[in-house]
């Protein structure tokens, strides 16, 4: 409820981040939930540092060659909706990192 509100209502309360952020594991209950209800969250508004914050963490938990293609594609997605809303929350490191998942073997992953 709190995402929706941030994101209807363009508030920014930057200690939610860090809230949701002890969340962000592939192996938590309903992870497509929580990763839908940061990404929400996050408005043109929300400081870029923030927005990386999230979006480092994200790649660094769900986005690795160790990780399971499914855990790759939910992180790629939650990644994509994050920088939709807010295009400055990525470094040019990380963005030049998840380009090298354009030619990964699963489709879902590189579209």
């Amino acid at each position: 409820l709190i995402s929706r509100v941030m994101a209807v209502h363009r508030l920014v309360v930057v200690d939610f981040y860090d809230f949701a952020a002890r969340y962000l594991t592939p192996h938590q209950e309903d992870i497509h939930r929580v990763l839908a209800i940061v990404a929400q969250s996050v408005t043109d508004l929300t400081p870029p540092d923030q927005a990386v914050m999230l979006t480092a963490m994200i790649a660094d938990r769900f986005i690795s060659d160790k990780s399971k293609d499914h855990a790759i594609v939910v992180g790629m997605n939650a990644v994509r909706e994050i920088l939709k809303r807010q295009p400055m929350g990525i470094t040019p490191e990380l963005l030049s990192d998840l380009v090298d998942y354009a030619g990964h073997r699963d489709k879902a992953v590189h579209n």
